[in-house]
């Protein structure tokens, strides 16, 4: 697998024990699993974890060890399917309802690449979770590359991910692409409905497989923590998802064309 300008460790899925390789499940989903075992090697009893935009279920939770405090948010009280979320407070990363340099780690799973659905910038949401972590605290952020979500993580353009990252408040810890030996050609991209022109665009050569993706980032100062440090002195607002208009329209005219063009090739 070669991952186009950015530099990266890369692990394979296939080495992992069972249970977090499972062969039913997709490249990212495995991939998330990965992650999160990786994660649970270091937690110890008394760190304060904060899941953000947890769901329904959190493979991290049900393993965490004994002593371990977690809290999770979201957006949602109910899916789509009506399954009730698991967070322990409604919330969104623009307003992350606890107080200032409370977490020993914030960690997010397939996440930050729907913020802009929600009106919240990727700048803004590292902001908050920097507000909530304590000095020396880690950020683990995992995302599909060359799958769907906003177009810095459908185009892999990690470069472009670097740069949402404020350098006086944090410094850039590991990259990790977690790929799956087994499964190498992966083309997540095109079951979520993109054409092979559009993730290719930032890379000389054709995209091989969808991945999953890993940031690691280390709170290094609270100089930028400078929003109310009491949730309640903030209203709790969570903007509404944003329309698949305007979803659409982020992929520029080709990709929309490219979609239009399919949906009337299939009637005929």
């Amino acid at each position: 697998m070669n991952i186009i300008g950015w530099n990266y460790d890369i692990k394979d899925i296939a080495d992992y024990p069972e249970g977090v390789n499972d062969p039913k499940e997709s490249v990212i989903a495995n991939g998330v699993n990965a992650h999160n075992y990786d994660i649970l090697q270091g937690l110890k009893a008394g760190t304060k974890v904060l899941e953000i935009g947890c769901g329904t279920s959190s493979w991290l939770r049900d393993n965490l060890p004994d002593g371990v405090q977690w809290e999770a948010i979201d957006v949602f009280e109910k899916d789509f399917k009506g399954l009730a979320c698991i967070a322990t407070r409604l919330g969104s990363v623009h307003e992350i309802p606890f107080a200032n340099d409370m977490f020993d780690l914030v960690f997010s799973n397939q996440s930050i690449e729907h913020w802009h659905e929600y009106g919240v910038s990727i700048p803004a949401g590292l902001g908050e979770i920097a507000r909530v972590l304590k000095v020396n605290g880690a950020a683990h952020i995992n995302f599909p590359i060359y799958l769907h979500g906003h177009p810095i993580f459908l185009k892999g353009n990690i470069g472009k991910l670097l740069e949402c990252v404020e350098p006086d408040t944090f410094s850039v810890s590991q990259i990790i692409a977690y790929k799956d030996s087994q499964q190498p050609n992966y083309r997540g991209w095109a079951r979520c409905g993109f054409p092979d022109f559009y993730v290719s665009e930032n890379g000389k050569q054709p995209v091989e497989t969808s991945f999953c993706g890993s940031l690691e980032l280390v709170k290094i100062s609270s100089l930028k923590d400078d929003r109310p440090a009491n949730p309640e002195a903030r209203k709790l607002e969570i903007q509404p998802r944003m329309s698949l208009m305007k979803m659409a329209g982020l992929y520029g005219p080709k990709v929309l064309l490219w979609k239009l063009y399919r949906k009337a090739a299939k009637r005929c």
